[in-house]
């Protein structure tokens, strides 16, 4: 399958990129990186860009040979921080509105399949006014999907919703990742969002590439991600579930966990563990009373520049790489430094796959 190929000039851009035809990459950055810039640009909402834009082997732009596919021609869906749905029609109205910008011939993606992906079939008759903010959201992607994109751009979709309403969205951006084959760009500046939904991050800069990679690599490193956003991936494999608890018991080189699951995997499957750095504590004894959970052995193996008063460690428990977040108090207290061998806990992980 063909990459998304992009190479975009602009006073405040300049870039070039491959990217995944499938699945969803985020764009992060500080703010004025250009990450809305660069969204634009490929839905052709940037008439002074210039370079060349190819989607799934198609010429959008290409500078040097005077092609430029107007924006109405351009087969993209985009979602806005503000759901921008037309206020005076109904659920349905606004769908139908998507619908009708493409012929039959070229739709990949049915209308009851939006209800079933998005959840909506409830709303259709309702008028736009009487939703929340997370339905808003909800109809405006399905609106963007009801054109049969070949590519969806977000940008920061859920930066205008509340904790509650964000909690409400990501299972359905999780649902359109598993079911639609279909590449999609995020604009965020949450971290910890990203590493549950990313496949693959670009890291912008004043305008240009920072860094770009897949989201455990990326997010894994100290000298991009901030050391309370760090997190580590690692195998695992479960052991046994107690149903009584709805705890499942997890091994991993270096060490056990228990998580809490209300649905139990079978005996024996493997999934990944999401481990951030400040969910994980170090102490110099193995505190077996301590309410913190099960000690691994561990060694440190580099000790990062301080942030914002916080050093990250990066251990090494038996083979398993982790990364601990601890304040320079308590580094100089506990005189930590590289080799030392030490006791970590692990306070809370996420299963993100099996």
């Amino acid at each position: 399958m063909n990459n998304l190929q992009l190479t975009i000039s602009l006073p405040q851009l300049h870039l070039d990129l491959r990217l995944p035809a499938q699945g969803i990459c985020a764009i992060m950055g500080p703010s004025g990186a250009g990450k809305t810039t660069l969204l634009r640009a490929i839905a052709g909402l940037e008439p002074t860009a210039t370079g060349r834009i190819v989607i799934q082997g198609q010429v959008w732009q290409d500078s040097a040979r005077q092609v430029f596919v107007p924006v109405h021609r351009r087969p993209v869906g985009f979602v806005f921080q503000q759901a921008g749905l037309f206020a005076h029609l109904s659920v349905q109205a606004n769908l139908d509105f998507g619908w009708r910008r493409t012929a039959a011939a070229h739709r990949i993606i049915s209308m009851q399949q939006l209800f079933e992906l998005l959840d909506i079939a409830p709303l259709l008759s309702r008028p736009v006014a009487s939703l929340s903010g997370g339905e808003q959201q909800r109809v405006s992607m399905a609106r963007a999907l009801a054109t049969s994109p070949q590519l969806l751009l977000m940008d920061e979709p859920l930066a205008s919703l509340d904790e509650q309403r964000k909690a409400e969205i990501l299972p359905y951006l999780e649902r359109l990742h598993q079911q639609l084959k279909l590449p999609i760009l995020i604009v965020s500046h949450d971290t910890q969002e990203m590493a549950r939904l990313a496949d693959e991050i670009v890291l912008l800069e004043n305008g240009k590439l920072k860094a770009q990679g897949k989201t455990a690599a990326i997010l894994s490193r100290p000298d991009l991600s901030p050391s309370g956003c760090a997190f580590v991936r690692i195998e695992a494999r479960m052991h046994r579930h107690d149903p009584q608890l709805k705890l499942s018991h997890y091994f991993f080189d270096g060490g056990s966990l228990w998580l809490s699951q209300s649905i139990a995997a079978a005996p024996g499957a493997t999934g990944c563990l999401h481990i951030q750095a400040s969910d994980v504590s170090v102490a110099l004894t193995a505190a077996p009373d301590s309410s913190l959970g099960e000690a691994l052995t561990a060694q440190i193996e580099a000790i990062h520049e301080p942030c914002a008063g916080q050093v990250l460690l990066e251990l090494d428990a038996s083979g398993t790489r982790l990364l601990a977040q601890v304040s320079v108090e308590a580094m100089d207290r506990l005189k930590l430094q590289v080799g030392l061998k030490l006791f970590a806990h692990i306070r809370h992980a996420t299963l993100i796959g099996s």
